[in-house]
């Protein structure tokens, strides 16, 4: 529902306090911690959320590729929101026989995730963790101990359970004791739970779910192998309620299918992390043979499935600035402040909303659309505003005392009784009323007098 449309003449700093400091502008800057609503998945600003990224190899035979420079490439080069630690459980190399070893490759992961403001998942990479279920509690308690502060950390608790087992008996108690577990040290933290055949049965879990807060479930396919009726198992999920994250996905065989799989997950706002960064000579390798362990790639060292993701992935998410915060001008006052200057966005980066019922709508990805404005010397103006959505402006005052703050603000929806609040410095100060003004381009001033600042 669009409700007001404004144009601040003086503004406040409206504030939003993340408690773990980011890169400017990177995903977790812009998204802060992760939560579930319904069968969705949030930003800290209450904001549906899709993540894309890449899949590392199993840790414990492509280990050459869990380093810091790998991380830092694929997030200035791909644009990745997310990569996926996969540390491989099971086998003579894993984690079983060398803990050490494979949990040093994910700390390392982890870190370089965190040092460059993205999200990253902890995966317990094995297909029979009902028979680890101990060994999957204490290493969750210790990435939970480390890293749960960080709102970066998503943790995968399971990563394909193999067909034979049974849901409600052995896999869902298995997620149970293992979420438990981590909800006594991490309250908060977004988990994702397994589910039958390789991550291709989530209705189970959608008719008997496990117990708990911010917990979602996984779905896996693999691109000419999967098709139409995994994506109607994974909307009947979705359909009863569960939020999906597929945590894995990649090629193997014929791409006929692929746009109309990216396309599902888009649609679906699911976040996702392709299968894998490897050399093997597989299907879904995105690296030739040669490529370095550590980034710096070039066209060549690309395979084509590669080249297709690295595409899907820097256009998943636009970026609303590569402008650093601290770059970003101090407004001041008295003076004049167009709306669509706030801080969490940038006035030269303008999208196109392919979402918007409007003509010609405009948005940033922090959801707040802009649009071209008529009012006298505006460009543009903030609208499609709901309750509850802010917009932060950088403010320096001349001199202290008391100011007036004065609105433009058109509306042709019925919005008596409602307003703007001004917060300073994390206080409310004041309620700015807002009423229907006759027309979204129809202009009124609007004006609350006497504001200490």
């Amino acid at each position: 529902m669009k409700l007001i449309i404004f144009l601040f003449i003086l503004s406040t700093s409206i504030g939003y306090i993340n408690a773990q400091t980011a890169p400017a502008n990177s995903p977790v800057a812009r998204h802060g911690a992760l939560k579930t609503q319904g069968n969705k998945i949030l930003d800290e600003h209450n904001k549906i959320t899709s993540l894309a990224g890449m899949s590392f190899f199993w840790s414990q035979w492509s280990g050459e590729y869990y380093n810091e420079s790998c991380v830092n490439w694929l997030v200035s080069d791909w644009e990745c929101g997310i990569v996926r630690a996969a540390m491989g459980v099971e086998s003579d190399l894993g984690y079983l026989k060398f803990p050490s070893v494979e949990k040093q490759k994910v700390f390392t992961i982890v870190d370089a995730a965190i040092k460059n403001g993205i999200y990253v998942l902890i995966d317990w990479h094995e297909e029979n963790a009902i028979y680890h279920q101990n060994d999957a509690i204490a290493f969750f308690k210790e990435m939970a101990t480390k890293y749960g502060n960080y709102p970066n950390v998503i943790y995968e608790i399971y990563n394909e359970p193999l067909d034979s087992y049974n849901w409600s008996t052995q896999l869902k108690p298995y997620s149970q004791a293992v979420v438990n577990a981590i909800r006594k040290i991490d309250p908060d933290n977004l988990i994702i739970i397994g589910n039958r055949n390789w991550d291709q049965h989530p209705v189970e879990c959608a008719l008997d779910p496990v117990s708990g807060t911010n917990l979602s479930y996984t779905l896996h396919f693999y691109v000419g192998t999967h098709g139409q009726s995994l994506r109607d198992e994974a909307s009947a999920a979705l359909n009863l309620g569960i939020p999906l994250f597929v945590t894995e996905w990649g090629l193997w065989g014929s791409d006929a299918e692929l746009d109309t799989w990216v396309s599902f997950m888009r649609n679906n706002h699911l976040s996702w992390c392709n299968w894998d960064i490897n050399t093997k000579a597989e299907y879904s390798s995105a690296l030739n043979p040669g490529a370095s362990s550590t980034g710096g790639w070039s066209q060549s060292n690309l395979t084509s499935i590669g080249s297709k993701v690295r595409d899907y992935i820097i256009g998943w998410e636009p970026n609303p600035c590569t402008t650093p915060r601290s770059a970003y001008k101090t407004m001041t006052i008295p003076g004049l402040i167009e709306a669509e200057n706030y801080d969490n966005g940038c006035p030269d980066s303008v999208y196109f909303d392919a979402d918007a019922t409007n003509q010609g709508g405009k948005y940033r990805n922090d959801g707040v659309d802009i649009e071209t404005c008529t009012d006298t010397n505006a460009g543009y103006n903030v609208g499609y505003i709901a309750d509850g959505e802010w917009l932060e402006y950088s403010l320096s005052t001349r001199k202290g005392g008391t100011y007036d703050i004065i609105a433009r603000v058109a509306s042709s929806d019925n919005v008596q009784s409602k307003s703007i609040t001004i917060i300073i410095d994390g206080k409310k100060v004041a309620s700015l009323p807002i009423n229907q003004t006759g027309g979204w381009q129809t202009w009124q001033t609007f004006s609350i007098k006497n504001i200490n600042i």
